[in-house]
C-alpha cells in the first residue's frame, strides 16, 4: 500500500497537476507551437519547471512541530521534517513575528505579481489589439494592375532583391 501512495504522490500527482496547469497556461498565454518561437521555449520551460516543482512538493513531507518550550518569552522548537528532527534552538517571538509578516508580504506581492501578468496577457486584451488595425474593403482586380507575362523580367535572386528594395523605397506610405 505505501508503495502505491508513493507512486501517487511521487508521479501520478505532479503529471496530472502538470497537465492542467499547462493547459491554463496554454488557453491564456498562447504560445505559437513553432520551434523558431521564443514563446514555445517558454511555455516549455515553466512546464517543465512547474513539473519538478510539483515533483519535489508532493514527494516531501512537510514539518510537524513537535515540542515547543516556553522559558520567558522564548522558545525552543523542534520540527519532524520527513524522519529528521531538526531543532531550531531558542527563538524569540519577535522574530516569529517578523517571518509570518515577510511570508505575508512575499505572499501578497505573489498574488500581484500573477494578477498584474494574467491581466496583461492576450486573452484580456484582445479588443485593444483589435482596435489597432483598420480594415479597408478594396478590390483587389482594380487596386493591383494587371501585367502581361511577357513584360515580367527574369533575373538572378540577387538583382530582384535589390530591384525589389528600390521599388518598396518608392512607396511613400511603408
Amino acid at each position: 500500500m505505501k508503495n502505491k501512495n508513493s507512486l501517487l504522490r511521487r508521479w501520478i500527482f505532479p503529471i496530472l497537476t502538470t497537465i492542467i496547469f499547462g493547459g491554463l497556461y496554454y488557453y491564456i498565454a498562447i504560445p505559437p507551437m513553432n520551434i523558431k518561437s521564443y514563446e514555445f521555449w517558454q511555455f516549455w520551460f515553466v512546464i517543465i519547471v512547474a513539473f519538478f516543482a510539483l515533483k519535489w512538493v508532493f514527494s516531501h513531507k512537510f514539518g510537524v512541530l513537535l515540542e515547543t518550550k516556553n522559558d520567558s518569552n522564548t522558545e525552543n522548537i523542534k520540527i519532524k521534517i520527513g524522519d529528521a528532527v531538526v531543532s531550531l534552538g531558542k527563538s524569540t517571538k519577535k522574530i516569529k513575528l517578523l517571518l509570518k509578516i515577510g511570508a505575508v508580504a512575499l505572499g501578497i506581492i505573489a498574488v500581484v505579481l500573477v494578477g498584474i501578468w494574467i491581466s496583461s496577457s492576450q486573452i484580456f486584451n484582445a479588443k485593444q489589439y483589435h482596435d489597432q488595425l483598420t480594415v479597408e474593403n478594396g478590390n483587389f482586380q482594380q487596386d493591383v494592375a494587371e501585367i502581361p507575362f511577357s513584360q515580367i523580367p527574369v533575373v538572378d535572386k540577387e538583382t530582384a532583391i535589390k530591384l525589389g528594395n528600390r521599388k518598396l523605397g518608392e512607396v511613400v506610405s511603408l
